[in-house]
């Protein structure tokens, strides 16, 4: 079977490398319905002045840099499995990052433990969908939020099968697994892009 250049490109999406990685990393960051959408789920995450915030799969960095912009957050961490998209934020960012109150690291979300502090925000967008080993991640997760802290995971569907209907359902599995491991509130928010964008909110409890 013949593998085009378009799709050679679309399977870089899950964990870009080389070259065609790079291109897939400059559609990302270009695309407006992307920047739009990593706007949006920042808004989600309503971060308070001082705050510790933890993005996984930060790709390009455009939530990243969103958060420097646009909040008083205290600590910005952005992880990705990709080199080439670190090195991407870490450019997009490198003036929050020389100044110290921002850092992007090479990371799988399964293998958080190196990260010494607990995180008051944490914000997948995209990236919940190519987790390897989901429940030793949301695990991860559980261990690195704050009594009290909220975990947002942002999703848009791609590909040929992507519609309204499978951000809901994805919406809706997301929360029965995010609930399983011990989170609570669960809201589902949509933005009206096309398809629909679903932003899963849940809150890990307060220490009784």
């Amino acid at each position: 079977m013949v593998v085009t250049m378009q799709e050679r490109v679309i399977r870089q999406f899950g964990n870009p490398t080389g070259l065609l990685g790079a291109a897939a990393g400059w559609i990302m960051a270009a695309r407006p319905s992307n920047r739009e959408r990593n706007r949006w789920a920042v808004s989600l995450l309503q971060v308070s002045a001082g705050q510790n915030v933890l993005e996984i799969g930060c790709g390009p960095g455009l939530a990243l840099e969103s958060l420097c912009r646009a909040t008083e957050a205290r600590q910005i961490v952005g992880i990705d499995h990709s080199g080439v998209m670190v090195a991407m934020a870490r450019r997009r960012l490198a003036r929050c990052c020389a100044g110290g109150r921002a850092a992007v690291r090479r990371a799988d979300v399964a293998t958080l433990t190196f990260l010494p502090t607990w995180f008051d925000r944490i914000l997948a967008v995209n990236s919940f969908a190519f987790w390897r080993e989901t429940p030793r991640a949301v695990d991860q997760i559980w261990t690195l939020c704050a009594p009290g802290g909220r975990f947002v995971v942002v999703h848009q569907p791609r590909g040929r099968r992507a519609d309204d209907e499978a951000a809901r359902r994805f919406a809706a599995a997301t929360v029965d697994q995010l609930s399983r491991a011990g989170f609570v509130d669960p809201r589902i928010e949509y933005l009206p892009l096309t398809p629909i964008v679903a932003g899963i909110v849940v809150r890990r409890p307060n220490v009784q």
